[in-house]
């Protein structure tokens, strides 16, 4: 039955695919996309980035530091500037403080303490900004974790 129906999508140009590693299907937001090229301030318009940005960041595992930079921009922008009030802008808020652990990770391992701190200063501003939040939350957790991993470091 899903068999048929990805293959119906297919034929009419809507590309969905499963991902086992997730165990999911995925979309491939095409449609949300164009919309934002034709209507970028529309009705829609935070649907449109939302499921763009939540889709990028299920197909984000082992980007390189410059990409992952770029992605936590964008879903700053999207969380903290241009929607903030969006209904689902607190799971953007969300993805945005696993970026910052990861990126914290990442400048850690290189030995790049400057940006290793400023990641970890960008978790703990979700944090404390959002605390009332699930977005606050989950970044609360990705301190706790950083905190974890900086003391068995020691």
């Amino acid at each position: 039955m899903i068999a048929t129906t990805v293959q119906g999508a297919a034929e009419l140009g809507v590309v969905i695919h499963w991902s086992g590693e997730l165990q999911r299907y995925y979309y491939d937001g095409t449609a949300f996309r164009r919309y934002l090229e034709l209507a970028p301030g529309g009705s829609h318009a935070a649907d449109c980035w939302f499921r763009i940005i939540e889709q990028g960041f299920y197909y984000s595992k082992n980007l390189d530091r410059d990409l992952l930079v770029a992605a936590a921009a964008k879903k700053r922008d999207f969380f903290l500037t241009n929607y903030p009030s969006y209904e689902k802008a607190d799971k953007t808020g969300i993805y945005l403080s696993i970026d910052y652990r990861d990126l914290w990770r990442g400048c850690r391992d290189t030995g790049d303490r400057e940006y290793a701190a400023r990641y970890l200063e960008l978790a703990q501003e979700i944090s404390s900004n959002y605390s009332d939040t699930n977005s606050g939350d989950v970044a609360a957790r990705m301190l706790m974790s950083i905190e974890n991993e900086m003391g068995e470091q020691k």
